[in-house]
């Protein structure tokens, strides 16, 4: 049978210089500097100078901003995927637009059969 363990048995296993603080993580993450958070600190006069600016156009609105999220040579990078994407999508249509008006006989086909009752 087990016999549970004696309370100075488990307080003598534990060294006192190898236990650590139990706190919520504290991380050193730096804060973000992209996002505008001067909507939610306005006073009612900036407000109503921000909406005036907008407007007459002076300002563009919040919503509409776009922060730059990604650096220049990404943006190169990911344009050029997407033109040879595009490029290889579109010389496959041609492709076969040329085969199928040269060749006919070649096309599948297609019966669709609709029944009503």
């Amino acid at each position: 049978m087990l016999v549970p363990p004696s309370s100075s048995d488990l307080l003598g296993n534990l060294d006192p210089t190898k236990l650590k603080a139990r706190q919520f993580s504290k991380s050193t993450a730096p804060v973000s500097k992209k996002a505008d958070n001067s909507l939610w600190t306005e006073t009612p006069a900036e407000r109503q100078q921000r909406l005036a600016d907008e407007v007459s156009g002076k300002k563009r609105r919040a919503v509409d901003t776009k922060v730059d999220e990604e650096p220049s040579d990404e943006k190169k990078r990911r344009r050029m995927d997407e033109e040879g994407i595009r490029k290889g999508v579109d010389d496959y249509t041609v492709t076969t637009i040329f085969i199928i008006s040269c060749f006919p006989d070649l096309t599948p086909m297609v019966s669709v059969k609709t029944t009503r009752p």
